[in-house]
């Protein structure tokens, strides 16, 4: 490190860093491995009686070489800083009904311009919901085709938007309703063990985060510092640290919270869908 510091810049540096920490997981995930493969071996008690008489089988001799490199994050993740996430609501907005057909919004999200758009999953809407930044309407766009997260039971695939599979990572995914992406990790929410459970690139798992606080978990967003999860049968939103320790209860049924099943931060702005009556609630950072 004291070499790529002194010939590198800093985003040199940086990058340098990231892909040598990266390349250590890996090896330490295998040596984890490793090491809990040996201490299941049961060795044959045949073998201990014909070495009674042996004394010695050689020497063994360890060189400490001093690599420059210290492991100090353990957990993968950042620690806990001194903050919350501060949010005061800022807008309801009543998502446009068909006249027959209420809509099941399952995703959201805000653009740049600050439109928000809702995808009404109903199986006779099929249809994106874009509003405008103060809530009114602006358009429907109608699916001719359905929109697809595939989660299998062998894993969860990697795929990229016409459909080819670049990796398959393997992580259970019954129960698994929602995958976020985030530096290089996946964040699972499992609704059937009430967990989220994080994962590095490569399908290793780094932590699982179970609260009371959250039941049925949902959808998944964040921001700098924190993970964001709905709380579907708990009525709330909950933020958790990168590293897998609880934050705080963000917004609840005295915010007008009830069965969330999406929500999306963008820019200091938190968009909170309720499922059970077609509303949505926009938060933004204090």
């Amino acid at each position: 490190m004291d070499v790529l510091k002194e010939y590198a810049s800093d985003t040199q540096t940086f990058i340098g860093s990231k892909a040598i920490e990266k390349t250590l997981h890996h090896k330490e995930v295998k040596l984890t491995s490793f090491l809990e493969l040996i201490r299941n071996i049961n060795i044959n008690q045949d073998i201990l009686v014909t070495c009674t008489d042996t004394k010695s089988f050689g020497d063994i001799r360890v060189n400490t070489l001093d690599t420059g490199y210290s492991n100090s994050k353990k957990n993968r993740g950042q620690c806990p800083i001194d903050h919350q996430l501060k949010l005061f609501k800022a807008l309801d907005i009543n998502i446009p009904q068909e006249f027959f057909f209420r809509s099941t919004i399952l995703s959201c999200v805000i653009f740049p311009n600050k439109q928000m758009i809702f995808v009404d999953s109903y199986v006779r809407n099929k249809r994106l919901i874009i509003l405008n930044e103060d809530g009114t309407p602006d358009r429907n766009i109608n699916l001719t085709d359905r929109l697809f997260v595939v989660v299998k039971t062998e894993g969860i695939l990697i795929m990229d938007l016409i459909g080819k599979v670049s990796a398959c990572l393997p992580i259970e995914g019954v129960g698994i309703f929602y995958v976020h992406v985030k530096n290089d990790r996946l964040y699972c929410s499992d609704e059937c063990n009430d967990t989220v459970q994080c994962y590095d690139m490569e399908g290793c798992s780094i932590w699982t985060f179970k609260d009371s606080n959250l039941v049925s978990p949902r959808s998944i967003s964040s921001d700098d510092n924190f993970i964001l999860i709905a709380g579907c049968k708990t009525n709330n939103v909950v933020s958790i640290y990168f590293n897998g320790s609880f934050a705080s209860v963000i917004c609840d049924t005295d915010d007008g919270i009830k069965n969330p099943t999406s929500i999306h931060f963008d820019s200091g702005n938190l968009l909170v869908c309720n499922s059970s009556n077609a509303m949505a609630i926009l938060y933004k950072k204090k």
